[in-house]
């Protein structure tokens, strides 16, 4: 029996965990998978929509879903329903962690587990929760986890219709619930492994034993059939097509970069664990740990629930593996070792989860994540309807708020709904002009909604397709033909087409994103400036010394340098480039084009050769490259003497007339904005200024 200060401290022990659970259910997570889970199972519950067809997307709409998790869509929802979206999804999460860390603490209490063992079981199950903390179906998976390889433990010492009747159980309700009831075969099928092995070195042959092993067995196997759809969950992981780990980043190989630190001490108590059981005869926990190892390394999804897997077993086995008796063997000296070695581990490992999960702040408001609201604002108020192309994540999210007025292309039902081929085919339509035109000629877009990529923008617009319309830190929506801020889009890419006769129009967008966008928006922010600019009347003293909070984002610092430059303040260009807190590969090119002009050309080959070899600059893609053929071909041809470059460089980038002909990139995009441009009185250059120098 525990003395009351221990048994006090061990429940002090879980209760700091339950702390912990509690505050990152209600701290800032971002999800995109919820929203089509949530979106499905309100269709079901108020529309009668069936949730094993698609509703939600124009390119799918009425195509069979497979592997449906329709308890926990319609349990979100419900929780959703009551609560609001963000106190019911936090609440929700709690649903299942608070009875797992329960279990596991009764588990261990129960058992009269080692004391030490409660101090790292505990914490590092919460930091496996921890480090998988969406809202979605695996959640279940804690706590009906716990209850499988308890079953299956006792049904390894009592091998009965009993518990494989209740195993059978647990696999009839999770395996209808989610197909991660697979967990359960990874849990029960290598007991049936084990017992085999204890029967061939029996003398006494039973064939009625070996009967009920098989029977029971095949039954188990039987029941995962039980659902509506007749499918299996080891027959759903064989379908499982791998080409996904090359694209999503949940089945991503795991690598050390995705290990949290708090977690990092489980590869060594699952080292230790393996050998333990191993030596003790365990081997069906030790094939199913084993397993669960490589899954963990060869999909990163898999790695938290590995480790809660581990400390059940761990809880189970501990006090069997008689470690007590060689605890008490050993010399005071290295027992004192013992307990100082793993007290300093303990507190590392509460300090490093403590870290990583208080400086994420609770969350207030869905508004504070990255969820686009800004696309949702403008399409709610504007009571859009048609087709969206969207990015992958955001698909979910914008089929929760606007389906059915508006459908989207693709959401995260990957593997359920969208094949592996469709999804390569929606990577290229972002990165391609020619089959985002072919992919709009068949299914008729009426919107994009992005994320704010350069590349993709460039992509949209060069189609002569679709212009920006509204914009937020987390997205962009494009509308087809017509766009609140087109030319803002516009000036985005290409800051350098800045012409005086955009100012009319830019007044305008300017005046919708004074009513609409926040004050902190950063496509407001540059029509701050542009507004201020067109009521300045000294327009080059205001380039020279504009208003400081005005200059804050490099998106404004760009449009800046591109009005001085149209207006020939090539210096003053320069000196606005020169701000910018993080350059990337076009600004680099920017400012060695401008340096081409003032005649400087070994800092125009120096910023050249950054943009190529600096570590910190993103890799040039195939239109910066011919960019660069451009810029190198024109200081060639300035005679200069190139010093930095070598020769073999040199040559990789020489552009002859046949990539200068049948190159797919245009010289330039400026024409894209005379559509906007109204007829204005020709700016004269700064006084004394050359029109293309200071």
């Amino acid at each position: 029996m525990k003395s009351r200060g221990l048994a006090c401290a061990l429940v002090a022990n879980y209760l700091l965990c339950l702390t912990m659970l509690v505050y990152r259910a209600f701290s800032l997570v971002f999800s995109w998978d919820l929203f089509w889970h949530l979106k499905m199972g309100e269709d079901f519950v108020t529309k009668g929509l069936s949730p094993f067809v698609d509703h939600l997307s124009f390119t799918h709409g009425g195509e069979e879903i497979f592997y449906v998790p329709v308890a926990f869509q319609v349990a979100l929802y419900e929780f959703v329903h009551y609560f609001g979206v963000l106190r019911g999804v936090q609440s929700f999460k709690l649903l299942f962690w608070v009875p797992a860390v329960t279990m596991l603490f009764l588990l261990l209490w129960r058992n009269k587990t080692h004391y030490l063992a409660h101090f790292f079981i505990l914490p590092l199950a919460t930091g496996a929760m921890i480090a998988r903390a969406p809202a979605r179906p695996e959640l279940m998976t804690y706590p009906l986890v716990i209850i499988a390889i308890y079953l299956v433990w006792r049904a390894r010492e009592h091998f009965t219709v009993k518990y494989m009747a209740m195993i059978a159980g647990l696999i009839l309700v999770w395996n209808n619930l989610h197909v991660s009831s697979i967990f359960v075969y990874i849990v029960a099928g290598p007991l049936f492994i084990e017992k085999a092995i204890e029967y061939l070195k029996v003398k006494n042959f039973k064939p009625r034993d070996w009967g009920f092993l098989i029977g029971s067995g095949l039954a188990l196997l039987a029941i995962g059939f039980l659902r509506h759809d007749l499918g299996h969950p080891i027959l759903a992981a064989l379908d499982f097509d791998p080409r996904w780990k090359s694209v999503t980043q949940e089945y991503l190989a795991f690598h050390s970069g995705l290990l949290k630190s708090y977690l990092r001490v489980s590869w060594g108590l699952l080292v230790i664990l393996l050998f333990l059981l191993l030596q003790r005869g365990y081997y069906g926990f030790f094939i199913t740990l084993l397993f669960m190892a490589y899954q963990s390394i060869t999909a990163v999804r898999i790695f938290s629930i590995m480790i809660f897997m581990q400390m059940i077993v761990w809880a189970i086995v501990l006090p069997e593996l008689s470690l007590e008796k060689i605890w008490y063997q050993l010399r005071r000296q290295l027992k004192t070792f013992a307990l100082v070695f793993v007290w300093i581990v303990m507190i590392f490992n509460y300090g490093q989860l403590g870290y990583s999960l208080f400086r994420v702040p609770l969350m207030h408001s869905l508004r504070e994540s990255h969820y686009p609201f800004g696309a949702i604002d403008q399409a709610t108020r504007k009571q859009y309807k048609g087709k969206v192309y969207n990015k992958f994540d955001f698909g979910g999210f914008f089929a929760y708020y606007m389906a059915p007025e508006m459908k989207v292309y693709i959401d995260g039902r990957t593997n359920i709904l969208y094949s592996y081929e469709f999804f390569r085919r929606y990577q290229h339509t972002y990165a391609s002009i020619e089959v985002l035109r072919e992919e709009d000629d068949r299914w008729g877009f009426d919107f994009i909604l992005s994320d704010n990529d350069v590349a993709d923008f460039r992509n949209y617009m060069r189609s002569g397709r679709f212009l920006l319309d509204t914009a937020d830190a987390s997205a962009s929506l494009f509308r087809k033909n017509q766009g609140d801020l087109a030319v803002t889009g516009h000036l985005l890419i290409w800051p350098d087409c800045w012409d005086e006769s955009l100012l009319d129009t830019l007044e305008e967008e300017y005046r919708f994103a004074a009513e609409h966008l926040p004050s902190r928006n950063w496509v407001r922010k540059i029509l701050e400036y542009t507004h201020a600019y067109r009521e300045a009347e000294d327009k080059e003293a205001f380039l020279q010394k504009p208003p400081p909070h005005l200059i804050q984002s490099d998106h404004v610092i760009r449009v800046a340098s591109g009005i001085a430059l149209a207006r020939g303040s090539v210096k003053t260009s320069v000196s606005y480039l020169y701000l910018l807190k993080s350059k990337e590969v076009r600004d680099l090119q920017a400012l060695a084009g401008r340096f081409l002009l003032l005649n400087e050309y070994q800092l125009s080959e120096n910023l050249l050769y950054m943009a190529i070899h600096d570590e910190n600059v993103p890799r040039l893609s195939a239109e910066s490259t011919y960019r660069h053929r451009l810029l190198l071909d024109e200081l060639r041809q300035t005679g200069h003497r190139f010093s930095i470059f070598p020769e073999s460089e040199l040559a990789d980038f020489r552009l002859d007339e046949v990539q200068a002909e049948e190159s797919p990139f245009p010289r330039s995009d400026c024409g894209l904005l005379d559509r906007f441009k109204a007829p204005v009185e020709t700016v004269p250059a700064a006084e004394g200024a050359e029109p293309t120098r200071d």
